[in-house]
Order: structure tokens, then sequence, then C-alpha cells
């Protein structure tokens, strides 16, 4: 049976609301290795009440093998929506997630002024103007000329070059591309180029906007 010590060492460290990663659970098949889950509760003999992604409800014990997984908070374009702040797990199953299948690190932007741009960096999919996803967000130069058009949802964290992981924004940083990226938009294919026309989702695109 485990101390009093050793049950508040465990209440520091699995907080309400902190997430992990199942490794193995002795005698329940059904809880497969890598199946993630919120930490509901922490009892008073220590076991960790989960809320597992497949819906079950079981607690870790000690005699169970499992790690806390790393949150980071990301900022997510999906086509036709406005952005939003989430958080997810640093692992590649949980990035994959977001984009739909495998990833693709991007690193368009550079601002003298600012060297931490550099690293502001999008994870999209890998294949995602291979097998045609719907478009989702321009790139655009200076004057707004579209440079690249990503495809599918995609996520925009902050990732160095010397780190093998990716982090949470700056404040400022996050708010910056948050407004960059705060409208969804329509792509109109002309002999000139494309042009990306930025749209509010609530509202119903005007034609003449569409066919301009």
């Amino acid at each position: 049976m485990m101390t009093r010590k050793e049950i508040d060492r465990i209440k520091a460290e699995y907080p309400t609301g902190s997430h992990v990663k199942l490794i193995e659970m002795k005698g329940e098949p059904q809880m497969l290795y890598g199946l993630k889950g919120t930490v509901m509760a922490i009892d008073d003999i220590g076991q960790i009440h989960v809320n597992w992604e497949n819906g079950s409800t079981l607690a870790l014990t000690e005699e169970d093998r499992f790690e806390k997984m790393r949150m980071v908070r990301v900022i997510v374009c999906r086509p036709g929506e406005k952005p939003t702040i989430e958080k997810i797990g640093d692992d590649l199953a949980s990035m994959q997630a977001v984009v739909g299948g495998m990833i693709e690190e991007y690193q368009p932007f550079y601002d003298e002024a600012d060297p931490r741009i550099e690293n502001v960096t999008i994870y999209c999919h890998e294949e995602g103007r291979l097998i045609n996803l719907e478009r989702n967000r321009s790139i655009a130069d200076n004057d707004g000329s579209v440079l690249d058009i990503i495809r599918g949802p995609f996520f925009i964290c902050y990732a160095t070059v010397e780190s093998e992981t990716f982090h949470d924004l700056p404040g400022d940083l996050e708010e910056k591309f948050m407004k960059k990226f705060e409208w969804p938009e329509h792509f109109v294919d002309t002999p000139g180029g494309t042009f990306a026309i930025p749209y509010d989702p609530q509202k119903p695109a005007r034609q003449e906007d569409l066919s301009r």
C-alpha cells in the first residue's frame, strides 16, 4: 500500500486535466498500447482515475505502465473555419490526428526585424496536394500575391532548428498568427494566377466576390 507521501506525490504529478498515455494495463486486453486519456482524479489509495479516449474510465494503479504526455498549445486552422487554440500531445500520433495523415513541416515565414518568426512552423498533411484535400489558407508575399496554398487542416506552433520537439508560440506571436489566419479563404483561379479572398464563415459568400 502506498504511503501518504507517495499519494501526495502522484497528486502533484498528475493533476486533474493532465494527460497520460498507456503502455500496459494488466488483465485488460481492450486497453491497448498508446491509448490516451485525461486524468479526472486521484483517490485516497493512489489510483489515477482516467477518462480514456475509448470511453473507458478504468483507473491506473501502481501495477500499470503509463507515461505523462506533454501537451503543446497550437493554432489549428481548418478549411472554412476560423482558427482555434487547442492543446495537443507532442507525439507523432497526436500531430497526425490533427492533419488527418502523415505530417509535413513547413517554415515559410521570415521577418528581418524579428528572427523568431523563422521558427513559427506549420504542420500540414504531407500529401495534401496529391490527394486533393480542400484548399485551406494561402501563403502570400508582402504584396499579397499567393505563393502557396495549404490544403487540409494544419496547425501552427514554435519549433527551432536545434530542437527535436515543438513548443507553444510566444504570446505575442500567437496573437499575430491568430490574426494572420483569422479568416478562411475562397480561392479563385484565373489566367493571371490564383487569388485568395478572405470571408466570414458565418456569412454567405457574395457571388461577385467569387467571380471577380
